[in-house]
Parts: structure tokens; C-alpha cells; sequence
């Protein structure tokens, strides 16, 4: 008998243990089934919630980001005004001096200050028509294969799906307690 009241709580843990595991098992590959409805719905929460194509639009649009894309411009245009152009048109640079290349240099700016907005809305608006986020998202996770899921999900959670384990090892424990202490009172 008094082996037995030892054995209950150690077969309880084990088998708790053994059914926590399976469960997990069992979760896992039930994620790896369900990849694809899963990726529709992760798909669609990333494509609303972060991947805004009007804030895409906002940050682009703004002035903010032509400005900190001037010097790059500026640069350009100086390239252009001074080599490209004499190049091309040798005769222009017999009539266009220095004063006169900054103000075309100037004169462009002003000009790209007003365009670029409108050309970035304009790109974002047919980006928005001819690109389905949502889509793209879908694609790429339906991509990932069903091992990379679960080596994922297993090192990434690997803590708490020991600590799953582990608590299923010590209600298998206090099952088999609660059963020695109902076999000690109807003994």
C-alpha cells in the first residue's frame, strides 16, 4: 500500500507532464494547419493598424521631407547648371554667367518646392491602386516554412512552454495527492 500512495503522485506528475506536452504538440501543429487563416488575419491587422498608406502619404507629401532631400537636389542642379548643361548647349555658357546660374539654380528650387509634394501624392495615390499591402503581407507569410513556424514558436516560448510542462507535472502531483488522501480515508 505504501507503495502505491508513492507511485499515484509520481504517475500523476508524469502524466501530467506527458498530456502538457501533447497539448503543446498539439497547438502547434494545429498553427502550422491553420497558416493560412492565420496569415489572412495577421495580414490584415499589420495592413490596417501599421502599415498606413495615407500616413505613407502624410510623410511624404509634407515639406519636412522635401527639405531634408535639398542638399541632395541642390547638388544636382549644381552638377547640371555647371557641367551638364555647358556640355549640351556649349553655346549657353558663352551667355550664362554665375549670377545667372544661381538664379536659375534658385529659380529651380522654388519650383521643385512646389512640384515635389504633387509628385509624391500623386505616386503614393497610384502606389495605393497598383500595390495591395495586405496582399504582399499574406504573400510573404505564407512564405515562411511550417518549420521555421515552429522553431520559431518553440525558441521564442520555450520558457513558458516549459513552465506548461511543469505545471502540468504538479497538478499530475496534486491528482495523485487528492487520490492518496482519498484512498488514506476510506482505509
Amino acid at each position: 500500500m505504501s507503495l502505491l500512495l508513492i507511485a499515484l503522485p509520481l504517475i500523476g506528475a508524469l502524466v501530467g507532464y506527458l498530456m502538457a506536452s501533447l497539448g503543446i504538440r498539439l497547438f502547434i501543429r494545429s498553427i502550422s494547419r491553420r497558416r493560412s487563416a492565420l496569415s489572412a488575419e495577421l495580414s490584415h491587422i499589420i495592413a490596417t493598424r501599421f502599415l498606413s498608406i495615407n500616413e505613407l502619404q502624410e510623410k511624404l507629401v509634407n515639406y519636412d521631407s522635401f527639405r531634408q532631400l535639398m542638399p541632395t537636389i541642390e547638388e544636382h542642379i549644381d552638377e547640371f547648371l555647371h557641367h551638364k548643361l555647358n556640355k549640351a548647349m556649349p553655346f549657353l555658357g558663352m551667355f550664362v554667367g554665375e549670377k545667372t546660374i544661381k538664379q536659375l539654380k534658385d529659380l529651380f528650387m522654388e519650383e521643385l518646392a512646389v512640384l515635389f509634394p504633387v509628385i509624391m501624392k500623386n505616386y503614393v495615390d497610384r502606389l495605393q491602386q497598383d500595390v495591395n499591402p495586405e496582399q504582399l503581407i499574406r504573400n510573404k507569410l505564407d512564405a515562411i516554412d511550417s518549420r521555421e513556424i515552429k522553431a520559431l514558436m518553440t525558441s521564442t516560448l520555450s520558457k513558458e512552454l516549459g513552465l506548461i510542462r511543469w505545471m502540468g507535472a504538479v497538478t499530475g502531483i496534486i491528482i495523485g495527492l487528492i487520490e492518496v488522501f482519498i484512498l488514506l480515508i476510506r482505509f
